[in-house]
């Protein structure tokens, strides 16, 4: 059973870990059968498919992050809400 959660949390699916249980040891390694490395490989496939992912994210929140107005700056200010003082912007009487 614990060879069973070990393998789920490492992101495989049930229906993987449902296949590869023929190929477990007794100890609880895989055996190598054919199977079981065709399921791994498109594991790590996945896995890279997900690291690529979450770096693009990064870049584009890094350069989000680049592009915004400093706090205290008038831009920061208005997406806050905010006057120049930090309190609710004055009224402008027109």
């Amino acid at each position: 059973m614990r060879v069973v959660k070990r393998l789920l949390s490492s992101g495989l699916t049930v229906d993987d870990v449902v296949v590869l249980r023929p190929c477990l040891t007794a100890d609880g390694e895989l055996d190598g059968c054919p199977r079981s490395r065709e399921i791994l490989a498109a594991h790590i496939d996945r896995l890279r498919s997900s690291i690529a992912r979450d770096r693009r994210t990064l870049n584009l929140l890094r350069e989000r992050q680049g592009n915004m107005a400093p706090p205290g700056g008038a831009g920061w200010q208005v997406l806050c809400g905010l006057g120049p003082t930090g309190g609710p912007p004055a009224k402008v009487s027109g």
